[in-house]
């Protein structure tokens, strides 16, 4: 954000939104599908008892990826299309469901892997409030309340690459020859 008139910003802010979009899209989806495939679970499943299974004989990491892509479809209108999806079908399958061949059912998990998932659930929240103020305080801002109208996602491009940086972590994406960044 080195250049100052409005369309760059506004192109620098959509490239953010878009990079920012991607990540916690792609990071959800892997979590949901890696654990539901592994464990059949994730931790909010665990704790409050309920399974993802299959209902045929398809690999368990495909039916995961199958019912997680057409999560899209079923929460259209805030899940509206997945409401009314499983409340008319037989086995109260969502869209996701029915097409991978997955039910979710209710399952017996331990006492201690209740109590595992919880610990590990608020292991993960107390790491991200504790992370995010010193995130931004790499990024101190001279003016303005604490911790807001902070940077904490930057894109930006210099004259070779484009680059993303959080904190003090940078990536830089090389242009090909021959083109303008």
């Amino acid at each position: 954000m080195e250049r100052c008139s409005g369309t760059t910003i506004e192109r620098d802010l959509g490239c953010a939104l878009l990079i920012a979009l991607a990540l916690n899209s792609g990071t959800s989806f892997a979590y949901v599908w890696l654990l539901e495939a592994s464990f059949g679970a994730t931790l909010g499943k665990a704790m409050v008892g309920i399974r993802v299974t299959r209902t045929n004989g398809r690999n368990a990491f495909a039916a995961s990826a199958i019912r997680n892509l057409f999560r899209l479809v079923d929460e259209l209108g805030f899940y509206l299309v997945g409401g009314l999806v499983a409340g008319c079908s037989r086995f109260r399958q969502r869209f996701g469901d029915i097409c991978a061949g997955t039910a979710v059912v209710e399952a017996e998990f331990g006492f201690g892997l209740k109590t595992g998932a919880v610990l590990l659930w608020t292991t993960v929240l107390v790491g991200a409030g504790w992370a995010v103020p010193r995130i931004c305080a790499e990024n101190n801002a001279a003016n303005g309340p604490r911790y807001l109208n902070q940077i904490v996602v930057q894109v930006g491009q210099s004259e070779k690459s484009t680059y993303v940086r959080v904190a003090r972590f940078r990536i830089d994406v090389q242009l090909a020859s021959g083109t303008e960044p």
